[in-house]
């Protein structure tokens, strides 16, 4: 699996100029992004078996905008598999968020409630 830095990743990483959250999660639904998976997946993506955190405050899936990011986490999760922003919002549950880069400093988290409304109001 190939590893790009991405319109995403600037945004996150820009230290000049000014970056709105408009352009993040437009930029993220367009995306090719990497979930983490403690199993091999298939083609089909069968097999999936994602990072999640199990919060007070509701299921989180970890997203990853950059594989770099996932070799924090490659004793539990060896395996990834990528797919669009958009793809990975429409297919979780009403009640799952995700946190993008966990652990990262350029991290950010969208809880459950405010995934209905970005597919709604980002879609292409």
């Amino acid at each position: 699996m190939r590893n790009r830095i991405d319109e995403l990743d600037r945004l996150l990483t820009n230290n000049e100029g000014v970056v709105t959250t408009k352009g993040i999660i437009t930029s993220m639904m367009k995306s090719n992004l990497f979930l983490a998976s403690a199993t091999e997946v298939q083609g089909d993506r069968t097999g999936l078996n994602p990072m999640v955190f199990y919060t007070p405050n509701g299921d989180m899936l970890a997203v990853f905008s950059n594989m770099d990011l996932i070799s924090e986490f490659s004793e539990d999760f060896r395996y990834a598999v990528s797919m669009s922003g958009k793809e990975i919002l429409s297919r979780l549950p009403s009640s799952v968020g995700i946190v993008v880069n966990p652990g990262s400093e350029n991290g950010f988290e969208i809880k459950p409630d405010h995934i209905k409304k970005i597919l709604s109001e980002y879609a292409m």
